[in-house]
């Protein structure tokens, strides 16, 4: 199957086929390991779903959208200090992408305010 009918699987919510697809051919690309963590995500597997990112982070540390993807995982999952540390990386990696300033203080502040 070519990435168009794995983007069609996922647009159509057949997160179970995108997975059962990854689970026989290998993830090659930083769409792919998104497409993989974002199906896993969506059925509620969110250990997967993180685990899935980490791998592809391995593979790809400069990705903004694997890393992106993480960092909003790690904060639903209220992993502040993990959440911070991707935040620096993140910024690291590209200083001038706004997205990441605005994302910083919701996942540090409540942390550092219930540590009190």
């Amino acid at each position: 199957m070519e990435n168009s009918g794995i983007n069609e699987l996922f647009k159509q919510g057949r997160y179970k086929e995108v997975i059962d697809y990854f689970s026989e051919s290998s993830v090659r690309t930083p769409d792919e390991y998104n497409l993989l963590a974002l199906s896993y995500y969506s059925l509620g597997l969110f250990k997967e779903a993180k685990n899935a990112l980490k791998n592809g982070l391995s593979i790809f540390p400069d990705d903004k959208d694997i890393l992106f993807n993480l960092i909003e995982i790690l904060y639903e999952q209220e992993r502040y200090e993990e959440t911070e540390r991707y935040l620096d990386t993140s910024l690291e990696i590209d200083p001038e992408n706004y997205v990441y300033y605005d994302d910083r203080p919701p996942s540090i502040w409540p942390h550092s305010y219930n540590s009190r």
